[in-house]
């Protein structure tokens, strides 16, 4: 049932992502399979997702059914949008196992929203622990700049000495070049993401090859460029003046609750907000 790859590690790890697993069922999923879980589930699925749920565990257990179930951590990243589940099934079943100390489960919640327990439902509320760490953000941009650092930089473990110390000074004279210097600030003072800020590099480190082994610093300052323009600001730049000013009509009925209009209404509106401009 359980295949081990690792008959010295003492507990499993799962990771879950409120982004990735946006239903119950497919968390349960991904759980069996982190878990190693060979055995098919469909007949499990049928029931409740804490009837499965334990079942899994259970699978755990070695051939000796008196054997205890070896220790499982949960980590949960993105926890508010798993909190968004419907009846928060999964949180529930991962809380009560936890409470009732008959399954030696973890479960860690890592979230960027520090009103996430609004979001629990009271069944799922009184089973939390309550504790709650906060971590603060990056007081430099300094400290910013040397995540950055750390993540693009590489050592002479697997590859030669000489090539990791050309690497590394080309990714340090692009983190202090004028551009990406700004260009880090900026993302820094906007919200201090870390996300954000490592996935400025993504495109460029993803054409790195054979023939061109280093990174492009045109290739970043250009993907800082695109990452500092929202989806919409784009959208809203190759339209005309006209267009604008109907989006604007068409944003000014739905401040009146009106949810519902047609061409005529929006031309109305925007008559009347030219008439009002025009004079200005």
């Amino acid at each position: 049932m359980l295949s081990h790859t690792n008959t010295n590690k003492a507990y499993h790890i799962v990771h879950l992502n409120g982004f990735v697993h946006t239903t119950d069922h497919i968390a349960l999923r991904d759980i069996a399979r982190q878990l190693l879980i060979t055995q098919d589930l469909e007949h499990v699925l049928i029931g409740s997702f804490a009837d499965a749920f334990t079942y899994i565990l259970n699978l755990l257990r070695s051939d000796d059914e008196s054997t205890a179930i070896p220790p499982v951590i949960f980590v949960l990243e993105e926890f508010d949008l798993l909190a968004q589940h419907p009846k928060q099934s999964l949180l529930y079943t991962l809380f009560d196992i936890a409470q009732s100390q008959q399954t030696p489960i973890a479960v860690l919640g890592v979230t960027a929203r520090i009103d996430v327990l609004d979001l629990l439902e009271k069944r799922v509320k009184s089973r939390f622990s309550h504790r709650q760490i906060y971590v603060h953000n990056m007081a430099s941009v300094e400290e910013f700049v040397q995540i950055a650092r750390e993540a693009l930089c590489i050592d002479s473990s697997t590859v030669s000495e000489a090539f990791a110390q050309q690497f590394n000074k080309r990714i340090e004279d692009i983190l202090t070049s004028s551009t990406v210097s700004q260009h880090i600030e900026d993302i820094f003072e906007f919200g201090k993401d870390v996300r954000m800020l490592l996935r400025a590099f993504t495109l460029a480190v993803s054409q790195i090859s054979i023939d061109n082994p280093l990174l492009n610093a045109s290739t970043v300052e250009s993907q800082f460029a695109l990452t500092n323009t929202s989806a919409k600001m784009k959208i809203l730049s190759s339209i005309s003046l006209l267009e604008l000013c109907l989006i604007i009509a068409m944003r000014s009925l739905t401040q009146l609750d009106i949810s519902k209009y047609n061409f005529e209404m929006v031309y109305d509106e925007y008559k009347t907000f030219m008439s009002r401009h025009m004079m200005a």
